[in-house]
């Protein structure tokens, strides 16, 4: 923790911050506290003016003013507008604490929402912690999304689910097997989505090789939990399907399936 710290603290210049605050007084004391604190300022008193600015100045931060008098935005729909196409943490600054504003600015993730007058060591911690949690968020989001498509690349179906089958993720293989999107069935029980049938009653209209459909139940003692899944476009698959447990040091939390498609001769070939 020292080591991050001083590190921090060695790049402070490197920081840029953006005010936006329509009180020229308050702009200009958080310019002076900024400044203080070694960190590079930018101010606007505007919506407008703060959309201009970030055409050419990418800040590592935001204190954003939520009401903004004389621009079409206030400052949540303004932050809402900014998180569109950038990636930068808000902390929002305001004189009110009512329950309905801050309900209202949470819509928009805020990294921090500090009360005027705003104090300097006030000012310096929400900052510091603002841009520590934003780098972290960063390397979690990296890292799930090298992971998402690490399993949407490959052809097994993965497909997590809680303690109650409920869905938690989906791969891309999996939405081929099941015909279901991962998006629309976030939350839904597996069973809903995961049509198993005996392979025994495969048919030979449904696989015309029939050879091969031999072939599988010939050796089902020779593979578990070999199953026939018809998908939600009336697709048929040979599958072998196997279920096991997710757990951390403590607890389990769910369950992980996965879906292997023996449909192919060549698949079946390697698994017999």
């Amino acid at each position: 923790t020292m080591k991050i710290s001083k590190d921090w603290r060695r790049n402070l210049n490197d920081i840029k911050i953006l005010v936006i605050e329509d009180e020229l007084i308050i702009a200009k004391s958080l310019e002076m506290y900024l400044n203080t604190l070694k960190y590079s300022c930018s101010t606007a008193s505007k919506d407008i003016q703060a959309l201009e600015i970030l055409k050419t100045f990418t800040p590592d931060l935001i204190l954003m003013d939520i009401l903004l008098v004389g621009s079409k935005f206030d400052g949540i729909d303004l932050a809402r507008e900014i998180k569109k196409t950038l990636d930068i943490p808000i902390i929002f600054i305001t004189a009110y604490s009512d329950t309905e504003i801050i309900q209202k600015a949470k819509e928009v993730s805020p990294y921090g929402y500090l009360l005027k007058p705003i104090q300097i060591k006030d000012l310096e911690i929400g900052i510091t912690i603002s841009l520590h949690k934003h780098k972290f968020d960063k390397i979690i989001r990296e890292k799930e999304s090298w992971f998402n498509k690490s399993l949407n690349s490959i052809g097994e179906g993965f497909i997590a689910t809680d303690l109650n089958d409920n869905i938690k993720y989906m791969n891309c293989a999996a939405e081929k097997f099941t015909g279901f999107l991962e998006r629309n069935v976030v939350g839904k029980n597996i069973n809903s989505i995961l049509n198993l049938k005996d392979i025994r009653k495969v048919t030979e209209h449904i696989f015309p090789d029939s050879q091969y459909v031999k072939l599988v139940i010939n050796n089902l003692n020779k593979m578990n939990n070999i199953r026939q899944l018809i998908s939600k476009d009336n697709k048929y698959y040979i599958v072998n399907v196997n279920k096991s447990e997710i757990t951390d040091e403590n607890d389990k939390l769910g369950y992980i399936y996965v879906i292997n498609d023996l449909s192919e001769s060549a698949c079946l070939g390697a698994e017999l």
